[in-house]
């Protein structure tokens, strides 16, 4: 069997039977504008409000003539099974809720405003069909932004004819908070994409939303094919590596989106620091990662004393202990929450800093200009 999704605008229907199972069929025929005929010798009051054209008598094979659909309602077997081979005769669509002999089976629709879908256990568990159709529903939503997303780059042809069907596909991995930054970005003059080191947390999104950008973790399971969708749209992507500094992991991101340039690490100079630490004081200390760079340890020297993560050193002395990394990531939690630290001192990591954020993104938003 093959599904096709059949147009029935000004098609003649033919619906024998008056009953219920009858008035449930009609209803989805008039909603898709047939012209609906129907032949019972007792016909419900609701068929009768609904536009179709009613005939108060016995079923006759001459009521096929010019169909094309025939439903047989009846609740008789047997006349639904002779309408069926007569349908079936003179090459009609024919269905009927009681018999095999039927060239089409009825399936549970589903339809939102972008999925029309069709539903069925080939009538062996009718009640299977109505739980799958209702979890098909949670599609629509992300379904809707893909349609946008399509319409948009075809009408302003943004990716290339040979790279399309890819696209398109590859598509189906970003999830629904993805899609809609996608579908925002693409129709704005800044593309800014954010390319952040570890498991994206609320901060961190938030922080992409204060720089107008899309946030994309180098951690995410489908992270190489995301970033290789993403270039195959015709926009002029200001990438970040959010990063501190100059290491590995920054190198690979390079590596990731070659030949597209990247953006500096985050602190390569003072300046930033100097707007956020400019008052120096003596008892304040940062806590690093082990492998950051030398030259970002250098730079914070400047503004108090800079240790590495799980250093043994006394913190008992120090005024503001500052952990100076962007998110509470996997170090936060295993190292920096298992110090000893009194929590008046210990400041929250940067991105949950007001301050740090607006000016971090501000630095951003310019480098992008």
């Amino acid at each position: 069997m093959i599904p096709y999704l059949i147009d029935f605008t000004d098609k003649a229907v033919v619906v024998i039977g008056g009953g219920k199972a009858a008035y449930r069929k009609i209803q989805d025929f008039v909603s898709e504008k047939a012209n609906i005929k129907v032949i019972a010798p007792q016909i419900i009051e609701e068929i009768w409000n609904l536009p179709c054209e009613c005939h108060v008598r016995n079923y006759q094979p001459k009521d096929l003539d010019g169909a094309f659909l025939v439903y047989g309602a009846t609740d008789n077997r047997e006349l639904n099974e002779q309408i069926m081979k007569e349908a079936n005769a003179r090459h009609l669509l024919c269905a009927s809720a009681t018999t095999n002999h039927a060239n089409l089976r009825s399936m549970k629709k589903v339809e939102t405003q972008e999925l029309t879908l069709g539903v069925s256990t080939k009538h062996t568990y009718p009640a299977f069909t109505e739980l799958l159709a209702e979890k098909m529903k949670v599609y629509d939503e992300p379904l809707t932004i893909l349609c946008r997303i399509r319409k948009f780059i075809l009408e302003n042809s943004l990716v290339s004819k040979e790279l399309r069907a890819s696209f398109f596909k590859n598509l189906l991995l970003f999830r629904k908070d993805e899609l809609e930054n996608i579908d925002f970005l693409m129709r704005q003059t800044a593309n800014r994409l954010l390319i952040f080191t570890g498991v994206l947390e609320k901060e961190s999104c938030e922080f992409a939303r204060i720089c107008q950008a899309m946030p994309l973790s180098y951690r995410d399971e489908f992270y190489l094919t995301k970033i290789k969708t993403l270039l195959m749209l015709k926009l002029d992507w200001q990438i970040q590596p959010i990063v501190l500094s100059y290491g590995r992991i920054y190198e690979r991101i390079r590596e990731s989106v070659k030949p597209y340039p990247i953006k500096e690490p985050l602190f390569t100079d003072d300046h930033l620091l100097s707007s956020i630490y400019k008052e120096y004081k003596k008892s304040r200390l940062f806590i690093i990662h082990p492998r950051g760079n030398s030259d970002l340890k250098k730079l914070l020297s400047s503004f108090g004393d800079v240790i590495e993560f799980q250093e043994c050193v006394s913190l008992s002395s120090y005024d503001e202990i500052i952990p100076f990394i962007l998110s509470e990531g996997y170090h936060y939690k295993h190292d920096i929450e298992a110090l000893t630290i009194n929590q008046n001192y210990l400041m929250p990591v940067l991105l949950k800093q007001e301050k740090f954020r607006e000016l971090l993104a501000n630095k951003i938003k310019q480098r992008c200009i």
